[in-house]
């Protein structure tokens, strides 16, 4: 991402482990800025301060616990659920495909959005040209990387025009030896 981010014309691209953003700046600045965060709720707190704080139509959804008749060394396998508006009757959901304890079909999510974190003294109406996250995340590793990976190329970037509309979309990948 840091390359495809370059040869956009982003020149001063510092990325930072979301570790190191959380109670080294006690001012909060790191958080208020443009971001790109990696990964989902369950692995990385910017990930889950910010979509705590964003009306988003999809959420990773894990099972409470591994029932006790499951296999040693199975996955718990989380889902993708989507969000009803009183309009719609039906619930949708995506859940990775495993075969033979292998993941073989995964989902990513990539949102753009006003950056929640970032409300300083500013009215609703002014956060909206605000900065922004760009969040990334999947329900494995492998719904992650296909998403950054689609987050990159020429249709999507056409699909999305590079603007300051909120985006949220769901990727699918097969996962073939390991690779999505």
């Amino acid at each position: 991402l840091t390359n495809h981010f370059s040869r956009m014309g982003f020149k001063r691209l510092q990325p930072v482990f979301a570790d190191l953003m959380i109670g080294d700046d006690l001012t909060g600045r790191s958080l208020r800025r443009n971001m790109v965060v990696l990964g989902g709720p369950d692995a990385n707190r910017v990930s889950l301060k910010c979509l705590t704080g964003m009306e988003v139509s999809y959420k990773l959804v894990w099972p409470e616990q591994i029932t006790q008749s499951a296999p040693r060394g199975s996955l718990n396998i989380p889902k993708l659920e989507f969000t009803k508006t009183a309009e719609q009757n039906e619930s949708l959901s995506f859940q990775p495909s495993v075969e033979d304890n292998e993941v073989v079909k995964d989902y990513g999510i990539i949102i753009r959005a006003r950056n929640p974190l970032d409300f300083w003294g500013k009215k609703q109406a002014d956060a909206r040209r605000g900065k922004q996250v760009v969040i990334i995340y999947g329900c494995y590793g492998y719904g992650t990387l296909a998403a950054v990976l689609y987050s990159q190329t020429r249709e999507f970037l056409e699909m999305v025009n590079n603007g300051k509309d909120d985006i949220e979309c769901v990727v699918v990948c097969r996962v073939v030896m390991g690779t999505p």
